[in-house]
């Protein structure tokens, strides 16, 4: 079925407390018995906690008569038949449980991707299999439970006599006039007083189970600073599931996702502490949804001096880069009725919305009119000593050619005016990266100057804003990092905590390379990052429109020219490998060139690096294993610098079937062969051999030598892929790297091979379930002559 129309997959499990869960992938499909019925499931949503489809794709399903795990001894184990390797992280066909507990990980009808999951057997369990339509949603898949009530419903039990407010706040503290270390009993009633307010377990449950709920939370720290997080999902079962919690969909300032640590959590109070030890509330105090630890508790003891005693005390948000040491002072949770079509904007507090279309600043009335673009920091000599005292910080300092504009500066215009950042970093080769933020602003000088910063995108590695935000401004005279002198390490000025991740203002180092981890113009969110110190930096504070795009924030470096001279196809084979009738252990110069056979081929690294600097390029990756099972990789961002970088990639935007997203272990590396050989040892290639995008380790190596038993002999040997189950012991067998010319608003699907896409049905497309007419085709049609393999090479390849 699976193979023959295109199918999405629903999963609903419920534990013995009657708490349902369940999970929809867009993608599922079985490979044949050849293959072990291998799976491949993907594009996840739920309430089934993380997803499990990268652990789950390309695995073979086993049996106890006919195990297929690494250890071949798996199943007599957990029993049942399921897709595993080496542990099972679900299998909903072990043996029954009526208890509802898991015995052993793996056994019962187990699902470990929820805080409790590891310990739970659930007790019902339904998987169906769903024709997908043209353009399929995950909420096409959902239960009907889950579904949003028609427009026409404004409740989910229209006829209920209860018309609740459309805002509702369940807690709110600001001055610890309020014991919350109360029973069980107070927290199901709801207490209060003058000021500070607990509505009650019972009143959130009905509530949330009778109108469709989001929930907003706002903490403020003892220093004045305000975070806040929305989510478009919350509701609490009765109190026959000790009011268990589901909350997700997410947005906000607060750092991290909480909902994955708290969807399933029962409530817990001291005398009624249903935590896995049964006595962490005795610690922590107060009433929270908790299991072995509290990575939030905004109802512990009140700390007026808004410092944490300890993990989980106080009004504790463990999220931000500094809240596992905080206790807010502030906290204030509202329930929030939503719209049919709701969005976290809806929820956000006044103080994180966008200014009305007709007002171009937050203060409207401010005498200051900001540029539209302003340079906050320059370097690129060292001419300027950027080791300056925390006012000269304030205040700014620059000579002719190097800049920083001034932390007040910064702070008054980031809080008048809507603004993102962006940041441009250069290194000693001459290669340039860059990272936009939506979402800019500092706090003034009473919070030392605390950053917040998000919604990344770029080209410099991973986001670095979730250990940015939060964190206060220090300099060597005012250290405010957690050990009070890390800043005399480091130079210069910047926003730290216990170490520094990033810091562009650090001694500027001629020869291009970092003295020790956080020195220098410091960025170590790339592959190289921890070793480099950048030559150049740019940081400008762009101002936003209403509806701001990463487009408007990126450099014109990073817009494709569209006057270029030379045309190429729009499809480019790079790469081609089928038989092994070519050696691709060749010279440096032969892969710069390029090289080729009637089958199998090398564009040269030349080609590439002209034809993705010169139009937008993506990338896709087909790969085959020996038997015959198939994986590909789509990549929206694909680009190779000059023969001066040593071809250096920048890879991402990632999607497909070939496991885990390798962009992040390649971008930023540099091309390596035999006779020059860039990784770190200096002799990597000698042992993988060919040339590849290499550094301490090789994850991938499409170019090694080619293996026709279709088995690794090594570590990156042969054709090497090791982000699947498998991988790190398959030699793939054919592998097709082709580079995509990219529309102006690409999507992964415009990438994906035609086995990944199945064709939209016509009228006279055969229907599985319906009697066919005599219009319908065959299942399995016989090919014809337009399913002849494409050539290899492109249309007059351009040298």
């Amino acid at each position: 079925m699976t193979t023959t129309v295109k199918c999405g997959l629903l999963i609903e499990i419920t534990d013995a407390a009657g708490f349902s869960l369940y999970a929809t992938f867009l993608a599922f499909e079985l490979g044949g018995e050849e293959t072990s019925y291998q799976i491949s499931i993907g594009d996840y949503d739920g309430t089934a906690g993380e997803d499990p489809s990268p652990q789950l794709t390309g695995l073979r399903f086993s049996t106890e008569d006919n195990d297929r795990s690494s250890s071949g001894t798996l199943m007599s184990t957990i029993g049942g038949g399921w897709w595993v390797d080496t542990t099972a992280y679900t299998n909903l066909n072990g043996v029954y449980q009526p208890s509802g507990v898991s015995p052993s990980e793996g056994q019962g009808l187990y699902w470990s991707y929820t805080p409790s999951g590891h310990k739970t057997s659930y007790t019902i369990s339904k998987m169906t299999i769903k024709q997908l339509s043209t353009y399929p949603t995950n909420a096409d898949l959902a239960p009907a439970s889950a579904r949003a009530p028609d427009s026409d419903a404004t409740t989910k039990a229209s006829s209920t006599a209860v018309v609740y407010p459309a805002d509702v706040v369940m807690q709110s503290r600001s001055s610890g006039s309020l014991d919350f270390s109360v029973r069980w009993q107070d927290y199901v009633d709801g207490f209060s007083d003058e000021t500070e307010l607990w509505i009650g377990l019972e009143y959130i449950h009905k509530m949330t189970t009778t109108v469709k709920c989001g929930l907003l939370i706002e903490i403020t720290d003892a220093a004045g600073f305000s975070l806040y997080a929305t989510f478009l999902a919350f509701e609490l079962g009765g109190e026959e599931t000790s009011y268990q919690i589901s909350i997700g969909d997410y947005d906000g300032t607060a750092g991290e996702d909480p909902s994955p640590q708290l969807t399933g959590l029962r409530f817990s109070t001291e005398d009624n502490d249903r935590s896995s030890s049964g006595t962490l509330m005795s610690t922590i105090g107060g009433g929270w949804w908790v299991d072995t630890t509290a990575y939030t508790n905004l109802n512990g003891v009140y700390q007026p001096s808004g410092v944490s005693p300890s993990e989980g005390q106080g009004l504790y948000w463990s999220y931000t880069p500094s809240g596992h040491k905080t206790s807010y002072t502030i906290s204030k949770m509202t329930i929030k009725q939503l719209s049919t079509y709701p969005t976290n904007a809806d929820l956000a507090p006044a103080s994180a919305r966008a200014p009305d279309s007709d007002a171009t600043t937050k203060a409207s009335s401010t005498a200051v009119v900001y540029p539209a673009d302003v340079v906050m920091q320059s370097r690129s000599s060292g001419s300027l000593d950027f080791s300056r005292t925390w006012q000269e910080y304030v205040d700014g300092f620059s000579d002719e050619t190097e800049l920083w504009i001034g932390l007040d500066y910064i702070y008054k215009m980031t809080t008048t005016v809507k603004c993102g950042l962006l940041i441009e970093i250069t290194d000693a080769a001459g290669f340039s990266l860059y990272a936009t933020f939506l979402a800019f602003e500092l706090a003034g000088e009473d919070t030392y100057y605390q950053i917040n910063i998000g919604d990344y995108d770029g080209t410099a590695g991973e986001d670095p804003s979730p250990n940015l935000t939060g964190l206060p401004f220090s300099t060597e005279d005012k250290d405010l990092s957690s050990t009070g002198t890390l800043m005399s390490t480091l130079r210069g000025g910047w926003w730290v905590d216990t170490t520094a991740y990033t810091n562009l203002n650090g001694v500027y180092q001629p020869s291009g390379v970092s003295p020790s981890e956080g020195q220098g113009l410091y960025w170590s969110y790339t592959a190289s990052g921890h070793k480099t110190s950048y030559m150049i930096s740019k940081m400008t504070i762009k101002q936003l429109s209403t509806y701001p795009t990463h487009a408007d924030l990126a450099p014109a470096s990073a817009t494709t020219a569209s006057n270029a001279a030379v045309e190429y196809p729009a499809d480019v084979v790079m790469q081609s490998r089928s038989s092994g009738s070519l050696d691709f252990s060749r010279t440096w110069q032969e892969y710069v060139d390029g090289f080729s056979d009637e089958t199998e081929l090398w564009i040269g690294l030349d080609y590439i690096y002209k034809m993705t600097t010169t139009v937008k390029c993506g990338l896709l990756i087909e790969i085959t294993d020996a038997a015959g099972f198939s994986l590909y990789a789509a990549f929206l961002a694909f680009e190779l610098a000059g023969e001066d970088t040593y071809y250096r990639i920048n890879i991402g935007d990632y999607d497909g079937t070939a496991g885990e997203d390798p962009s992040p272990n390649l971008t930023g590396l540099p091309f390596s062969t035999e006779d020059k050989d860039l990784s770190s040892t200096g002799t990597l290639m000698s042992t993988l051999r060919g040339g590849w995008w290499v550094d301490t380790t090789a994850y991938t190596n499409l170019n090694g030598v080619y293996q026709p038993s279709g088995v690794s002999p090594s570590e990156g040997q042969g054709l090497y892929w090791s982000y699947t189950a498998s991988g790190h012991k398959t030699s793939y067998t054919i592998s097709k790297m082709t580079i995509k010319q990219l529309s102006t608003y690409p999507t992964h699907a415009d990438l994906a091979p035609a086995s990944a896409s199945k064709p939209a049905g016509d009228s006279d497309d055969a229907a599985l379930a319906p009697a066919g007419d005599s219009d319908d085709a065959a299942l399995a049609p016989a090919g014809d002559s337009d399913a002849a393999a494409p050539d290899l090479a492109p249309a007059s390849p351009i040298r």
